[in-house]
């Protein structure tokens, strides 16, 4: 019987249906820090753990999960013996199950084949009977195994573990066996990372001090006078820890500026750093070239893959842009609470993004919005959940995945996209914050608490000269709502957050009449329904041209976001309660009897009676619900 990675057609989500998050495992696999000598080092692409993927639709699957050391990696450690081979697997029955070294993932013959037996939900190490010693040719190494379902419905193997980093090309290959060959995908098709796989090497030759710069993220485009950051991940292909490492740029003609970064990387180790404070003082267009220059006081020994180059567009005439981040999800979808998590872990309240949630998409619920109905319409057909559009924007060419029900997962073709996993969903956002704005937008507001009415005015000013209309989009969004989520930990009691209540214009937008000098004015007014508080709401505006025969013809320009300022903000109750925090404590005055606190994702965090104060560990944004009344919090 044929095997098929993932399923061609979806229900209630597309691509995560066949992810499922990880929750209290090894983070990672067995670190090897090595003698003082440091011969021994581990090596991979895969950084932590993030989940474990298959196929939702199998009862047993035939697969491969492999990663390759092409000639030039493989020169670097030649003479050195692979003596261990560390590999991620998760809940499944496995029999049949092999390690493998090989020339080529078609080779008919391996050049090294043992037989295991593999551990589910753990990290396997597994000691090879002879060290196989790498002679500078390319090779293959993974595993090979068979995997049965241990769901209760005896459907769904989630065998491979994998990571949410960049895919290397060298280190995302899995493959399932069709019965006379093997067919070979790389995980990044998918959005994917690197399989977790790792290899131990020992040896006197090894490399000691070699780190990756494996990517870098700057804004594309950024105005000119204004602070900008350069992020950045590293890797350390050394036997060597490293505790400080230089890291240098340099923009356009400019002397080179040059930073120190205390921070510990152990072999194999993947580190994040953010330098801050970055401006340019003219327009123009600039080569920023990023370079590692010193590791602990010793010279690179391999410094082919120190250095990056991005380019930087600096205007005097462009606005600060906010991203349009409007989410599908509805109550009944089960893989919408990982997508929650997943954005929350990129977004969380970043200034760089305004987030709305619409309830459709796979069905309705109790909080679908009039508009989010007719916005269906962005997926020109065949519906799914989660999914998600940025400034209404087709981002096929930068990644993004749609669904059909017949080809499955093809590129995007309109603006709405599947979540696939973390590190693809970072890239279509970072993309998105990139873009350049050439039009302003502020918001002011007043609310009356006494008859409900929300006053709102939008104005700003238009940088360029728009070849076509554009319109004016106000929404009113709504977070802390309490309600069912299937899919999630504690289904019944998920909290809900940035769904659309109403939008104060038409559903396709109010059309803006510029002024000769560029600059606009709107004013809107809406009486808020009783039912919702004003305390969790949100004003979001945004410009976007229309055209309703072109779903990709209808990009967001710029957004602008605003809290409905209210009188008792930190007030749940002015009868009975005031909460407040101190640091990680959180303090409530007044009689009440019960109190329970929620992380963003949903996950209650802490249920309390009657106490005046408690501590939350971990910093964060929380919401607080008070004898069932709601506010949001936050942990510094």
């Amino acid at each position: 019987m044929k095997k098929h990675f993932f399923v061609s057609a979806f229900a209630a989500t597309a691509l995560l249906l066949n992810a499922q998050n990880i929750q209290s495992i090894p983070a990672s696999a067995p670190m090897y820090e090595g003698e003082e000598s440091a011969t021994s080092m581990e090596f991979g692409y895969c950084g932590e753990l993030s989940s474990t993927i298959g196929w939702s639709n199998v009862s047993e699957v035939t697969l491969r999960a492999a990663i390759q050391l092409p000639k030039d990696i493989a020169t670097r450690f030649n003479g050195a013996q692979i003596s261990k081979i560390l590999a991620y697997v998760g809940e499944a029955s496995y029999f049949e199950s092999s390690i493998f070294i090989t020339q080529g993932l078609q080779d008919e013959e391996n050049i090294y084949d043992q037989e295991i037996s593999l551990t589910p939900n753990s990290w396997n190490e597994i000691s090879l009977t002879e060290p196989y010693t790498i002679d500078g040719d390319e090779i293959f190494v993974g595993y090979q195994t068979t995997a049965g379902s241990t769901n209760s419905t005896g459907v769904g193997v989630y065998a491979i573990g994998v990571d949410n980093e960049e895919a290397n090309p060298y280190g995302d290959y899995i493959g399932t066996f069709s019965g006379e060959s093997w067919n070979y995908i790389h995980l990044s098709e998918a959005g994917l990372g690197n399989v977790c796989i790792r290899l131990v090497l020992t040896g006197d030759n090894l490399p000691q001090y070699d780190l990756e710069l494996q990517n870098i993220i700057v804004k594309e485009y950024l105005r000119t006078g204004d602070d900008f950051s350069i992020k950045g991940s590293i890797k350390n292909h050394g036997a060597k820890a490293i505790d400080f490492y230089d890291v240098q740029y340099q923009i356009g003609n400019n002397d080179p500026v040059t930073v120190t970064l205390d921070s510990r990387i152990e072999p194999a180790g993947i580190e994040e750093f953010t330098i801050e404070g970055i401006k340019t003082e003219t327009d123009g267009k600039f080569d920023i070239v990023v370079t590692i220059t010193d590791l602990d006081g010793h010279s690179d020994e391999d410094t082919s893959n120190n250095s990056l180059t991005a380019t930087i567009n600096s205007l005097s005439n462009l606005a600060t842009r906010k991203v349009l981040l409007e989410q599908f999800s509805t109550s009944q979808c089960v893989n919408c609470p990982r997508a929650h998590e997943i954005l929350e872990t990129i977004v969380g309240d970043s200034d760089d993004v305004a987030w709305v949630v619409h309830h459709a998409g796979y069905g309705y619920d109790t909080f679908t919005a009039d508009a989010s109905r007719k916005y269906v319409a962005f997926y020109g057909g065949y519906t799914y959940a989660p999914a998600l559009m940025l400034d209404r924007t087709n981002l096929a060419e930068q990644g993004a995945l749609g669904s059909s029900y017949d080809q499955g997962n093809v590129p995007s073709p309109t603006p709405i996209f599947q979540v696939t996993s973390e590190n693809a969903t970072r890239k279509l956002i970072n993309h998105s914050i990139s873009q350049p704005a050439f039009v302003t937008l502020n918001i002011e507001e007043t609310y009356n608490a006494e008859n409900s009415e929300l006053q709102v005015r939008i104005f700003g000013e238009a940088l360029v000269e728009f070849s076509d209309a554009t319109f004016m989009n106000v929404f009113i969004t709504e977070s802390g709502m309490v309600n069912y989520q299937n899919g999630a930990e504690n289904a019944n009691d998920y909290v809900h957050n940035h769904a659309l209540r109403t939008t104060m214009t038409p559903t396709w937008g109010d059309e803006i009449t510029y002024n000769e000098d560029g600059t606009f004015e709107k004013t809107y007014s809406l009486n808020l329904k009783s039912a919702w508080n004003p305390e969790n709401m949100e004003i979001i505006a945004f410009i976007s041209n229309y055209n309703e025969n072109d779903l990709n013809d209808c990009i967001v320009h710029n957004a602008e976001k605003k809290k409905i300022t209210y009188s008792s903000v930190e007030s749940i109750d002015n009868n009975k309660c005031n909460v407040w925090t101190n640091g990680k404590t959180v303090c409530i005055s007044g009689e009440y009897k019960h109190a329970e606190v929620y992380a963003m994702d949903g996950r209650l965090v802490k249920a309390i009676d009657a106490v005046a104060s408690f501590d939350i560990e971990n910093s964060g944004i929380y919401i607080i619900i008070v004898d069932g009344v709601t506010t949001k919090i936050a942990i510094k």
